[in-house]
Order: structure tokens, then C-alpha cells, then sequence
């Protein structure tokens, strides 16, 4: 059995590689998982569809409050950790059951107030009651998931990714078979149409969740005893002060995506359809970053908690380079494979056209979107989250949709991408600043 990397003394890139590699396929096999609800539901029809698109805003808020969750989870425990302080059970613990807690209420408000929320989207009496028929199920589901990513977490906070990059593949592999069988049925069972993909996504999760107990329990014995009331408000109040800031700057993404769209949609459908395009590949184009992005914030807090700070500077110096250098290989590959990926996503010349001015403008600032993420995560690692959020803020907010209308408005379309691709050149310049400010002041304290 290989052991898992030393965060505290192992060669930092060797082992950012080591901890990158495993998550990338797992972020892979998290995409396909969502991938493959969209495929099947698009083939019972435009309506069931279009309920799967409506319920999007609600279960992404849960998926960024999971997301917040667990790296709060995952700097404070690596922190522990790298100070050699702390009942590790007793962390482990509270950190599932607060995680367990907090998403099981927002699943019961959610599913109280279901219907006034999706009304004020914009659905119809018929469609809320489809949307029903999905969006019940997969509060149940939420929770198994929400415990899932909390081990994750809690792993890859001690150094070890590839058990959360295999338990995010086999709730891949499970909900891609199970998901044509409950939609559509089998033999005499005849399905149960769009409930049928939560009825899947809530099974391929609970089996998950008990293969993760069954991991960390055999393999080190988590689940000894509870802690005490004290010790689970103590380890909350920690968790928290990170995680729902991080939640909070998950949930701007969605927010920036939709003023953005508004944006486009006055240049025309083709640059609408283009911008979809544009956003699909790019979630693969930065696949690497986003889970380096995973992985160098527990390197970078347990070396925080050891007092290890020449380690933490050189980790976040070489991800920036990294990133820069990677993402403008792929750069490279995508403007020599424009015409033909345009040609994949529409024979429409106009779509043709503005899909190919996406792919050789937008991917050239990637490699400054890659800082930007990672000085983020980099950030709540070194427990600055108000600084991370902030950074999320300035992207989202106050950077890019600015620049994307002023582009838009001196050249259209293609504007409106240099506009967008210069906002992630300047944020990244501040993002730096920001964490350099942030690692002076966490050496000083």
C-alpha cells in the first residue's frame, strides 16, 4: 500500500501532482454524473427538460453550499493537523454531523417553500408540479451527497485524494446506470419518468455514503463515540467561519453567469449559443485548475498550522506559474481546434462564426482565471475568508460584468470577450496583491 504524501515535508510539486492527478479524474467523473441526468431527461422531452433547467438555480445553491461546507471543513482540520493539535475523531465527527445538520434543514425550508420559489421563476402551475415530481426526491438525496463531499473533505484535509476521486467515480458509474433504468423502466417496471433521475441520483448517493463509512471506519476507526456539546460548538464555529463564506462565493458564480447572458442575449441568439458553448468547454479547458484548486488548499493550511510559511509562499508561486504556463497550452490547442469544435456545435455560419471568435479570445486569459481561483481557495486555506470572498466579489461583480458591457458596447460580441478575457488579467493582478497582503500578515501573526 502506498502512503499517502507528507504535506509537511514531501517535494511540494511532486506531491501537488501526486494529490492533483486522482482529483482531476474525479472532477471528470462529477461532470458526466450531471451530464448524464441532462442526457436522459432530454430524451423523455422538452417539458421534462425545461423542469430539470428550472430546478437548476435551487439545487446549485445546495451544491455551493456543500462545496463552501467542505472547505471549511477541509482548512480547519488540515490546520489541526499541521499544529498537531485536536482530537482528530472528534473533528471528523462534528464535521459530518454539522455538515449533516445544516443541509437537512435547507432541504426541509426548500421543500416547504418549493413552490412560491419556482413560481417566482417563472414556471407555470403544470410545470411546478413536474418540477415536484423531481425536486422532492433530490432533497433527500442532498444530504447523502453533502456527507459524501464532507469525508472528501476531511480526506483530502490529511493528504489523501484518490479514495474522494473513486467515491466521486463509482456515484458516476452507479447514477449512469441507474438513471435510464428509473427514468424509463425495465421489463414490467415502467418507470418513473423525470422523478425517476432523483429516485437515481438519491440511491446512487446513499450507496456511496455507505461505502465512505464503511472506508473510514474500517480503516480508521472514526466512529468511536460522539464528541461533547462543547467540542461540536467549538469545531461549528470554526467550520463556519470559513465554509459559509465560501458558500456565499460559490453562489456569485451563477448569479455573474446570468447578468452575463442578459448581456449577450442583445447581440442574438448566435451569441447566446455561442456563450453556452464557450462555458461548456471552458468547465474542460480549466478542469486542471479547478482541482488543483482542491487540493493546494490542504498542503497550504496544514504547512499554515505548522508554522511552515516558506512552503506555504513557494506552494502558491508555483501553482501561479503553473497555471499560467498550462492553461496557455491550452490555449494554444484550442485556437488550432476552433473550426472544427464550432463545427461539432452548429452548422448555423453565424454560430459557427461566434463560437470561433469564444475559443480564440476567451481561453487566452484562463491562465489568469486559474490565479484568480487559486488565490481564492489559497485564501480560505490560510483562514481569510472574508478576503477570499472578496476576491470572488471583485471577479464576478465588480470586474467582469463591467468590462463585458464597456466591451460590448465599443465592438458587440467580440467586444464583449476581450472585455471579459481583460477583467481576468486585472483581477488576477489584485488576487495576487491580495494574497501576498495575506501571507505577510498570517507570518506577522
Amino acid at each position: 500500500m502506498s502512503r499517502r504524501p507528507n504535506l509537511l515535508e514531501d517535494n511540494i510539486s511532486t506531491t501537488l501532482i501526486k494529490l492533483t492527478l486522482p482529483m482531476t479524474l474525479g472532477l471528470i467523473s462529477l461532470m458526466c454524473f450531471h451530464l448524464a441526468d441532462a442526457y436522459f431527461v432530454g430524451l423523455l422531452g422538452v417539458r421534462e427538460l425545461a423542469a430539470l433547467s428550472f430546478s437548476f438555480p435551487v439545487t446549485f445553491t445546495f451544491l455551493s453550499l456543500s462545496i463552501g461546507l467542505g472547505i471549511g471543513v477541509s482548512a480547519y482540520v488540515a490546520q489541526a493537523l499541521g499544529r498537531g493539535t485536536g482530537n482528530k475523531e472528534n473533528m471528523h465527527i462534528s464535521a459530518i454531523l454539522l455538515n449533516l445538520l445544516i443541509v437537512s434543514t435547507a432541504s426541509l425550508i426548500g421543500y416547504v417553500f418549493s413552490r412560491p420559489i419556482f413560481a417566482l421563476l417563472g414556471a407555470d402551475d403544470q410545470m411546478i408540479e413536474l418540477i415536484m415530481d423531481y425536486i422532492t426526491y433530490w432533497y433527500l438525496a442532498a444530504p447523502f451527497y453533502t456527507m459524501i463531499m464532507t469525508i472528501n473533505s476531511l480526506q483530502r484535509a490529511e493528504g489523501n485524494t484518490k479514495f474522494p476521486a473513486a467515491i466521486m467515480a463509482v456515484s458516476s458509474i452507479l447514477n449512469v446506470i441507474f438513471d435510464p433504468l428509473f427514468i424509463f423502466g425495465v421489463g414490467s417496471f415502467e418507470g418513473l419518468g423525470l422523478k425517476g433521475a432523483a429516485v437515481a441520483s438519491l440511491l446512487a448517493w446513499a450507496i456511496s455514503w455507505v461505502l465512505c463509512l464503511i472506508y473510514v471506519q474500517k480503516r480508521e476507526h472514526w466512529f468511536e463515540g460522539l464528541p461533547e456539546i462543547t467540542q461540536f460548538n467549538y469545531h461549528a464555529s470554526k467550520i463556519l467561519s470559513i465554509g459559509l463564506p465560501a458558500a456565499a462565493a460559490n453562489m456569485l458564480t451563477p448569479i455573474a453567469g446570468s447578468i452575463l447572458i442578459a448581456i449577450t442575449a442583445q447581440y442574438g441568439e448566435a451569441a447566446v449559443a455561442a456563450f453556452g458553448v464557450g462555458n461548456r468547454i471552458e468547465s474542460l479547458a480549466i478542469m486542471m485548475i479547478l482541482a488543483l484548486s482542491m487540493t493546494l488548499p490542504p498542503l497550504i493550511s496544514q504547512n499554515f498550522g505548522a508554522k511552515k510559511f516558506d512552503r506555504v509562499r513557494k506552494a502558491i508561486s508555483i501553482t501561479r506559474r503553473f497555471s499560467l504556463l498550462w492553461q496557455f497550452l491550452i490555449y494554444i490547442v484550442l485556437v488550432l481546434l476552433a473550426e472544427p469544435i464550432a463545427s461539432i456545435f452548429s452548422t448555423s455560419p453565424e454560430v459557427h462564426y461566434n463560437v470561433g471568435l469564444v475559443l480564440t479570445i476567451m481561453p487566452l486569459g484562463y491562465g489568469a482565471m486559474g490565479i484568480v481561483i487559486l488565490s481564492a481557495s489559497s485564501l480560505n486555506a490560510l483562514s481569510r475568508p472574508k478576503y477570499a470572498l472578496s476576491v470572488s466579489i471583485i471577479r464576478l461583480i465588480l470586474i467582469t460584468v463591467p468590462f463585458a458591457w464597456i466591451g460590448g458596447s465599443i465592438d458587440g460580441f467580440r467586444g464583449l470577450l476581450i472585455g471579459v478575457t481583460s477583467g481576468y488579467f486585472v483581477t488576477a493582478i489584485i488576487a495576487v496583491l491580495i494574497v501576498n497582503k495575506a501571507t505577510v500578515q498570517t507570518k506577522v501573526s
